[in-house]
């Protein structure tokens, strides 16, 4: 919740479909972020296939630099809308990844 409340206050979490989508709103219910559960992501090489010529964060390629020597790489799938909201869903996204020490591509074709 911190690094939603780092974004914007007024930023709040909902579940749908049983769980299965996580999604971030503002305080008129408009979704900013939609993230599906976690998948296992076997070999880190995988994103590398996935995103070619993407940067992948060390400690989702190098397991010694893992917050935990325990801890696996997942993938999350997030969509975020076309418009305002959307554009403060990719600032939550990117604050997730930073306080994991993951990565967020932003595949939107706008830098």
């Amino acid at each position: 919740m911190d690094s939603l409340q780092a974004v914007d206050p007024a930023l709040r979490v909902r579940w749908t479909v049983d769980g299965a989508i996580i999604q971030v709103v503002d305080s008129d219910q408009q979704v900013a972020l939609s993230m599906e559960q976690q998948s296992a992501l076997g070999s880190p090489h995988e994103i590398w296939r996935l995103l070619p010529g993407h940067h992948v964060a060390r400690s989702v390629a190098d397991p010694e630099h893992r917050v935990s020597p325990d801890a696996q790489p997942v993938w999350i799938q997030a969509y975020a809308p076309w418009d305002e909201a959307g554009a403060t869903g990719v600032r939550v996204c990117q604050a997730l990844t930073d306080l994991v020490g993951g990565t967020c591509v932003s595949q939107d074709g706008r830098r």
